[in-house]
């Protein structure tokens, strides 16, 4: 059995809250029922790390985790991050156009992908 998205089959909930919230590392973290927070797709590592770099930014698959992180950088006063749905590979290059040739960029990868080495 594996397990389906919100859009395969909509959730309806029943009682309570429709997310659930973690305090981690000093921020607030909004978790959708779609997100796998375990690994990560709500932003807390780009997140985290925004008050020691200039910009952030997140590319994540899962639309709902997107948006989860979008509201955790609002909510904590985030501004410096911007979250993207899609595949890095794809959205990555467009993003890089737009940096400056020279600017020191360090990426995060969680968990590691194929396709970012020469040889790949």
């Amino acid at each position: 059995m594996t397990r389906c998205s919100h859009q395969q089959s909509p959730y309806q909930l029943l009682f309570g809250e429709p997310h659930i919230f973690e305090d981690l590392l000093g921020l607030k973290i909004r978790i959708s029922p779609d997100a796998f927070f375990q690994v990560n797709t709500a932003g807390v590592i780009g997140l985290s790390l925004a008050q020691y770099t200039s910009q952030v930014l997140g590319i994540e698959l899962m639309e709902q985790a997107v948006e989860d992180a979008r509201w955790t950088a609002a909510f904590n006063g985030i501004t410096n991050c911007a979250f993207h749905t899609g595949r890095a590979e794809k959205i990555l290059p467009q993003l890089l156009k737009s940096k400056e040739d020279g600017q020191l960029i360090v990426a995060v990868v969680n968990p590691a992908r194929a396709g970012l080495r020469k040889d790949d």
